[in-house]
């Protein structure tokens, strides 16, 4: 089972006045009613922070969700804070936490300090940076054993993505 997660623009919090009292109550609300369900925790974030999420892959009779967590390799910033502790607590309340690195492409920042900041991040809200899956999309191009992955994506794409003039065949390149 896999939840995606999905971020909204922070312009619109960021835009209205803030203080450094209005900003502890809310992290003391938070933390005085910490949810102990995931649907509960989601719920939470739905409404106080317009965090948005897609229902439909999660059933309230799961065991162990895992949370699928892509991020672009760039300098660390605000969004990946309110990243880290939102699958810190997801990951409190029992989910899988697979953190995937897109460092495709020009590089902008060390892949090594960047994980560093974000389990800072995610430590410092209680969560276990040690239990993080941490994956990056160039070992999925680079390591023929993980060749599965792509493998298995083609299968689910193959039906609906068609892109005649790259790949003229029924099959992608090998």
């Amino acid at each position: 089972m896999v939840l995606k997660l999905h971020w909204k623009s922070l312009e619109s919090v960021s835009k209205e006045p803030k203080t450094v009292a209005s900003e502890r109550a809310v992290a003391t609300a938070i933390s005085e009613e910490f949810p102990s369900g995931i649907l509960d925790l989601l719920k939470i974030l739905e409404e106080r922070f317009s965090f948005r999420w897609e229902r439909g892959n999660l059933n309230h009779d799961m065991s162990l969700p895992l949370i699928y967590w892509p991020v672009r390799l760039r300098p660390p910033g605000p969004i990946h804070a309110a990243q880290c502790f939102v699958a810190a607590g997801l990951q409190k309340l029992g989910c899988q936490i697979s953190l995937w690195i897109d460092d495709l492409g020009r590089r902008e920042y060390s892949n090594e300090q960047f994980v560093d900041s974000l389990k800072k991040w995610f430590n410092k809200v209680g969560g276990d940076g040690a239990a993080l899956s941490i994956n990056k999309f160039s070992d999925i191009l680079e390591n023929k054993e993980k060749r599965q992955y792509t493998d298995h994506m083609w299968e689910i794409l193959d039906g609906h993505l068609k892109i005649p003039h790259l790949w003229p065949g029924q099959n992608p390149p090998a």
